[in-house]
């Protein structure tokens, strides 16, 4: 703090300490020309003061310089407080740049701040910071909400200008989600027990059926796939800039494969779901082929256990341990006792169509393979009720779980796997009725899909 600054109060008094003295003399002076006037009107005949007035006349004059000499000395006075001032708060700011240089120096020689100043001047930091942060803050959320509320009113301007392309870009998008999600729900297998069923109807082996029509319903969701894309992206491109020449001539020509490959995938999808296969059977078997070389394998080399099952009589098995042939036969046979029907297992069906089968071995791959295509043959030829017998011993990734489960899952002629324990208890029946769901959602896909392509086929902007 500058020294003149602990004295500020006493040192403004005095000029107008100066001032209320010359107001005296003021005062006194008027007093004395007062009575010099009245000394004036006596008559000198009566009494000569002349030489009284003369004083009082050169006394009027002396006070009057008093006066001004008074009110000279509080501008003189009031200027100098002024440069005093001036020089002291220089000096004081010179004095504590030279001190915090010298602390700055010599660090170990600065005082001691009390715990109380240093708390204080934290917090003041601390809330100063917060307070700028805040400030900060505030001006970005007002910047940012402007800039926000001026975007909504520009976007419902365009959205206001343009709501006929928006709807049918909207309609679009929506018919090719479908599209593509009722392909990918199926695993790209939905085909697979339509064209089985007619392949066989006309004469064709059970094994080149499925192989068929595996292939056909993946080649034909890939295209169905790959057509409502790029078919929904020229249709879209054609609603905001009408296309011309070769670019028109490709949307027609993809929207009528489009239309073509998801309606033929999409009546696959509603004749697995009136036959009551789920979109989860259809995606295992679809998922198993294309993961499982020996799968594919497998069923390709079907034909050569061309095994003859009597409807309503299969009897599959897994897990039963040592002997299970013989357990499951044994199973089977009460099975057949208690329903009132008579159930055979593959080796009985085996046995009876004269196909002897080699030694299982799980490190001969001639084994495997062989007991994996008659495993298939039987899944794929059971049709009515089919049972199966699941011991303790259950292998996840053995041929039950793996082939004979995954092919009975598309055969449309089953109509119901009933599992059973070791001690032939129901634990799961998986029945066989219209999954009117699955029905319902692919059929929306594909007929979505093909109403679009449809509409933009006839009347797409030229």
């Amino acid at each position: 703090m500058a020294t003149i600054t602990l004295y500020a109060d006493r040192i403004n008094q005095m000029p107008a300490g100066l001032r209320s003295v010359r107001t005296a003399v003021d005062a006194f002076r008027e007093n004395v020309d007062t009575l010099r006037i009245s000394v004036v009107a006596i008559d000198s005949s009566i009494c000569n003061l002349d030489d009284i007035i003369s004083s009082l006349r050169a006394s009027s004059d002396t006070q009057e310089m008093k006066a001004d000499t008074f009110e000279d000395i509080a501008d003189d006075t009031e200027e100098f407080i002024d440069t005093v001032i001036s020089i002291d708060e220089d000096a004081a700011e010179a004095i504590t740049t030279q001190q915090e240089d010298f602390y700055d120096t010599y660090s170990y020689l600065r005082p001691e701040e009390s715990l109380g100043d240093a708390i204080l001047d934290v917090v003041g930091d601390v809330v100063g910071t917060i307070a700028g942060v805040l400030e900060f803050g505030f001006e970005v959320l007002a910047f940012a909400w402007d800039a926000f509320t001026d975007a909504l009113a520009t976007i419902g301007e365009w959205c206001a200008d343009h709501w006929q392309q928006i709807v049918i870009t909207v309609v679009i998008v929506v018919g090719v989600v479908l599209a593509v999600l009722a392909v990918v729900f199926t695993g790209g297998a939905a085909l697979v027990p339509m064209l089985t069923a007619a392949l066989t109807w006309l004469g064709v082996s059970a094994g080149t059926a499925a192989t068929i029509a595996t292939v056909a319903s993946m080649t034909v969701a890939a295209i169905a796939i790959v057509s409502a894309v790029a078919s929904g992206a020229f249709n879209i491109a054609d609603t905001w800039s009408p296309l011309s020449g070769n670019w028109k001539k490709a949307q027609k020509v993809l929207n009528v494969i489009s239309t073509v490959s998801n309606l033929f995938y999409g009546a696959g999808s509603i004749y697995s779901g009136l036959k009551g296969i789920t979109n989860q059977q259809l995606f295992n078997y679809g998922k198993t082929w294309l993961t499982n070389s020996g799968f594919r394998t497998a069923i390709s080399n079907v034909d050569d256990y061309a095994l003859l099952v009597e409807p309503g009589t299969s009897t599959f098995w897994s897990g039963l341990g040592t002997g299970g042939a013989d357990k499951a036969a044994a199973g089977a046979e009460n099975l057949g006792n208690m329903t009132g029907t008579t159930r055979t297992t593959m080796e009985t069906v085996l046995e009876r169509s004269g196909i002897t089968m080699p030694k299982w071995n799980s490190n001969d791959p001639a084994s495997i393979l062989a007991w994996n295509s008659s495993s298939s043959s039987f899944a794929m030829r059971s049709s009515g009720d089919v049972y199966s017998i699941l011991g303790a011993d259950l292998n996840p990734n053995g041929v039950w779980s793996v082939f004979e489960r995954t092919i009975l899952g598309v055969n449309p002629g089953v109509t119901s796997i009933t599992i059973v324990d070791q001690a032939l208890n129901i634990t799961e029946v998986i029945g066989r009725s219209p999954a009117v769901s699955n029905i319902v959602f692919n059929g929306l896909g594909a007929l979505s899909q093909a109403a679009d392509d449809v509409y933009n086929f006839f009347t797409g902007n030229d």
